[in-house]
């Protein structure tokens, strides 16, 4: 071909830029840094190595998110404002209160077990004054495992030996 290395990149550039929607990255940006991130990587990916490892690479970095996410710890105090039950932020204590009830907002299950339970604890414990009795409310837990069930005893033991009485609700 006669034509300079520059023009034919160009002649491929052009095109591919075309697919690049620069409003849904700019709405991506507003909405969520981290999917903005994601979307970023994996367009590099494409754009230097190829589409099919940018697909591999586009579906393990949004299941590390998933995962990551699904992790996190969800436990809200339950209280009662002016008559009316209420819950207070995530992985926040709004009032001390005894007795103290914390719920998980979602069904714990074996992977994100350790993170919740931590937080029940760090919440209880951090109260001042702290509750003598902690009740936990699992009333998103549809099914309980033998996993959760000893997670849920090294709870109550480890609250127990600071003198916190830990009952359990559905």
């Amino acid at each position: 071909s006669k034509l300079p290395e520059a023009t034919l990149g160009a002649m491929v550039l052009v095109p591919v830029l075309g697919l690049i929607e620069v409003r849904a990255l700019k709405a991506l940006w507003t909405f969520s840094r981290c999917e903005f991130t994601l979307a970023i990587l994996v367009m590099t990916v494409a754009l230097t190595v190829g589409l099919l490892p940018a697909v591999a690479v586009g579906v393990l970095l949004t299941l590390y998110a998933v995962l990551h996410n699904a992790n996190q710890p969800h436990v809200v105090q339950v209280g009662d404002h002016d008559g009316i039950s209420a819950d207070g932020p995530e992985s926040e204590l709004v009032q001390p209160a005894d007795p103290l009830v914390l719920r998980p907002q979602v069904a714990l299950y074996t992977a994100h077990l350790r993170a919740n339970t931590a937080m029940i604890r760090v919440m209880a414990l951090s109260a001042d004054p702290p509750p003598k009795t902690l009740v936990v409310d699992l009333s998103r837990q549809l099914t309980i495992s033998t996993t959760i069930l000893d997670g849920l005893r090294d709870l109550d033991a480890d609250l127990a030996a600071a003198g916190v009485r830990v009952e359990f609700t559905a």
